[in-house]
């Protein structure tokens, strides 16, 4: 087996994003959204607490309360494509009947997952000139990220027994905080 070779730069096809196109059904159907897709575009719309204090003499402190992370996906309406069909009989629905799970790997395969509200969906697919593609958008807004499995970027292949591509403070106040293990089906330190 070829040797992993480094990610450097990875391109940005080298993501992978996946809807349930079956959302009330027991088991998921994953499926590519990005199928006809030319552009993808994480956004991040924070909410933020800015209050000045004496003791910091008059500067501002900000702290970030809130995130809400969406994703808007633009490209050419490829009819027959799943996603795309199942995105369009969602155009003129609202509440519950527009969210699904997604899933977005990275190029490291870092991992996310959870429920998204799919927005922005043009109906019936963009039209303008006569002999251009249809534009087809949407933007699915992550409402839950019910699971984050970060990877080591170096496939476990670096001769060390733990992830190298994590925050160095994190690492020290993980190794100085107080050992526990499971057991019995409770946290033991």
């Amino acid at each position: 087996m070829p040797k992993a070779q480094p990610l450097d730069f990875a391109p940005n096809y080298c993501h992978a994003i996946e809807i349930d196109i079956t959302p009330n059904e027991s088991t998921p159907t994953w499926r590519s959204a990005l199928e006809g897709i030319t552009s993808v575009q994480p956004a991040s719309d924070e909410t933020k607490d800015e209050d000045v204090f004496y003791d910091k003499l008059g500067q501002t402190e900000t702290t970030v309360t809130n995130v809400k992370a969406s994703i808007a996906l633009t490209g050419f309406r490829k009819y027959g494509s799943e996603v795309q069909d199942f995105v369009q009989s969602k155009a003129l629905l609202t509440g519950n009947d527009r969210k699904t799970g997604f899933r977005w790997t990275h190029p490291d395969g870092t991992f996310f997952q959870g429920m998204c509200n799919l927005c922005d969906i043009v109906p019936g697919s963009g039209m303008g000139d006569a002999n251009a593609k249809g534009d087809f958008s949407f933007t699915m807004a992550l409402d839950t990220i019910d699971t984050i499995d970060i990877l080591d970027c170096n496939g476990g292949d670096h001769g060390y027994a733990f992830a190298t591509n994590f925050n160095p403070e994190i690492n020290l106040r993980e190794v100085s905080a107080p050992g526990s293990y499971w057991e019995n089906g409770h946290w033991v330190e």
